[in-house]
């Protein structure tokens, strides 16, 4: 048997057929048109026994007649009018054969001109050729340097990222750059957590030695070689005044690409972006690298999907720049480009960040909220309508950190402004509301603070059952522990309840979840949220504590730098959890990929309890979640079909991810 997992290919079964391939190689070298008479069968096989491995002697034996048989394939294709391409099986074989080259080997092997043809090629399988000999410049400073002086290289791998819609080809450019990059920074290389890596989406590689910052020079420097290309996208290639449906996905791909890839340099050498600065338009003030993609780059108004996209990458370029920038020299930075933003929805992300255990890192809240203070003053949440008659005392707001949540409203009709809504919470889960009739950056602190006035908790928390009823406490006098989450109301619906004269909703969902969480606690399941008890003040219920998780399996399976899951035995363990659940007599009635986590194992771990109700009981106020519900079914009171139903479509989902997410052919 073969020891593929060592590279040993001396006892392969294939023997014979690498012999083959040696007569074949020799009959293909002596073809004017390799193309015309190769065997994609014999290479298919070969390639499917090879592992992700090494195999130097195999390279050794190949490489040099493969490298030479693809540059006869590029030379018929300019003298014959019956050229068959590359043949696929050719490439994929090349490429496993490179995996032992170094960068300088490869690059005199395959030789710039013929790389800069395959990144010019249309067809992705060409340009992953292309990329597997540019990655391994990322693996030293001077491999990176010499990338950077060779003419034309650098361009063209800049294009083929930006222009190509492969997703593959997309993502790969996204991770060769962002190496290339950092292996030649020249600053030193920040320190990040595991745990920080995940929440932000940042790889780093591992130096020996300072980077030269060649490559640093050309794309940020005099040259400017970004604001060369995305000058060009602007005015030729992918021009923002064009009707074309592909120009138009194919310059939102762009943006996407780019946008992932700023925050991973930006805590690499920050202000290298800040000070890279060129003409977004004709006449038009330079404005900096980060300016022009947080300002000016994308249509957040007219583009919902890259609206989204834009505000994952602040929420990632904020947190990140909070681990590696220690010395805070972006804050300034940050905060005006939040301000001149002026988008309420991104406030609102930034500032979900520290309750979201995606976005922050177990133990990391408290640091992530006093940095969105610095970079995000944000003020306060606080609705219209609440009477001012309470004997506490509205705190005063010293600095914008103060404050929680802002949320400006707007007349659906004329998209007029209205009014400013602002949040405070206090330490004892006090909390204060306020509305004002003018924009959120023209308040004073001295008007939040007069405007804030103290919520009655009989409005947004449930009362602590007395007598037979009895809930379990969580005894919290001690900190948070970093294993364990606060689920609070759902403040956000506050004033929409209010102004609807139903404000008892907020209590009696929290309440409802409270009593379902006890009755399932009296026999856990490990495919059930683990839940600790109320966390109790002045006789309410402020919050429920339950165990914390990184990850819901919506966010999972689309981020492909995540190990895949066993979706057999995942599943198989969800119909478990809810198979437990329905014997209580319970059904879940809102079952969807955002409230479904991730065990450290790798199954899942059901949560949001406020639909479930004992089978048969009426649904009130939550009816499950758009797009995962049965349109043909009533969904009026608790039923077990409703699992059943979003289990099957959960099923198909997975499975379209999955098909998103493979390389396109």
């Amino acid at each position: 048997m073969t020891d593929t997992a060592n590279g040993d290919t001396g006892r392969l079964p294939l023997e014979s057929q690498l012999a083959e391939l040696d007569d074949h190689l020799e009959q293909l070298l002596k073809e004017d048109d390799p193309s015309s008479q190769f065997n994609a069968s014999l290479f298919d096989r070969i390639n499917y026994q090879l592992g992700p491995v090494e195999y130097p002697d195999l390279t050794a034996r190949f490489l040099p007649k493969v490298a030479t048989i693809i540059i006869k394939c590029a030379a018929a294709a300019d003298s014959s009018s019956d050229w068959k391409g590359y043949p696929p099986p050719l490439i994929n074989l090349t490429i496993k054969l490179l995996r032992p080259v170094p960068f300088t080997q490869a690059l005199e092997l395959c030789q710039a001109e013929y790389l800069i043809n395959a990144l010019n090629s249309p067809e992705p399988y060409i340009n992953e050729l292309a990329f597997a000999i540019l990655e391994k410049a990322a693996r030293s400073p001077s491999d990176a340097s010499i990338l950077a002086s060779t003419p034309g290289l650098l361009e063209a791998l800049l294009y083929r990222w930006l222009i190509s819609p492969a997703v593959s080809v997309g993502q790969q450019g996204v991770l060769i750059l962002g190496d290339l990059l950092d292996i030649d920074c020249p600053l030193s290389q920040p320190v990040f957590t595991d745990d920080q890596k995940e929440c932000y989406d940042i790889r780093l590689v591992r130096r020996t030695v300072q980077g030269h910052g060649a490559l640093w020079r050309r794309l940020f420097g005099d040259e400017a070689l970004c604001w060369q290309v995305l000058q060009k996208l602007e005015t030729e290639l992918l021009p923002p005044s064009s009707t074309d449906p592909k120009v138009i996905s194919q310059r939102s791909l762009a943006q996407d690409r780019l946008l992932r890839l700023l925050p991973r340099l930006a805590v690499l050498d920050f202000n290298s972006l800040a000070r890279s600065a060129a003409s977004p338009a004709p006449g038009a003030p330079p404005v900096s690298l980060l300016e022009f993609a947080t300002l000016f780059m994308v249509d957040r108004q007219g583009d919902e999907l890259v609206h989204l996209t834009w505000i994952d990458f602040m929420q990632k370029l904020v947190g990140a720049l909070r681990v590696a920038d220690t010395a805070k020299l972006s804050v300034d930075t940050l905060r005006r480009l939040v301000r001149d933003a002026d988008d309420a929805e991104l406030i609102d992300a930034l500032w979900g960040m520290p309750g979201n255990m995606i976005w922050t890192p177990l133990g990391e809240e408290d640091a992530v909220r006093a940095w969105l203070r610095e970079v995000a003053p944000r003020q306060a949440l606080r609705v219209g309508g609440v009477e001012s008659n309470t004997a506490s005392m509205a705190p005063k707001v010293t600095h914008f950190r103060d404050l929680d949540f802002v949320a400006e409203s707007f007349d659906p009709d004329t998209g007029a402004f209205l009014y400013t809504t602002f949040t405070l919470i206090e330490e004892d889960d006090e909390v204060y509301f306020g509305q004002l009739a003018i924009r959120k950056l023209k308040i004073s602190l001295e008007e939040y603070s007069s405007a804030l006035v103290r919520v009655p908790d009989a409005e947004i928390y449930p009362k602590l059952p007395e007598g037979d009823e009895q809930l379990a406490v969580f005894r919290d006098e001690q900190p948070l522990a970093s294993n364990l989450y606060l689920k609070r109301p759902r403040l956000i619906d506050y004033e929409e309840y209010k102004n609807q004269n139903c404000v008892e909703v907020i209590p009696s969902l929290l309440l409802d979840e409270a009593r379902s969480l006890e009755a399932i606690s009296r026999h856990p399941h490990p495919g059930i949220i683990g839940y600790h008890g109320c966390r109790a003040r002045r006789g309410f219920i402020t919050g429920l504590m339950l165990n914390r998780y990184t990850d819901d399996l919506k966010h999972y399976i689309k981020d492909q730098s995540k190990p895949p899951l066993d979706k057999a035995a995942f599943l198989g363990a969800l119909e478990s959890a809810l198979a437990h659940l329905h014997s209580l007599g319970l059904a879940h009635n809102d079952l969807n990929p955002a409230n479904i986590l991730i065990s450290e194992t790798g199954m899942p771990v059901l949560i949001d309890f406020d639909s479930c109700r004992p089978i048969g009981q009426k649904l009130l106020h939550s009816r499950g979640t758009p797009g995962w519900t049965d349109e043909g079914d009533s969904w009026d009171t608790s039923e077990t079909r409703h699992d059943t139903f979003a289990i099957g479509k959960i099923r198909a989902w997975w499975d379209e991810q999955l098909q998103l997410s493979e390389p396109t052919p």
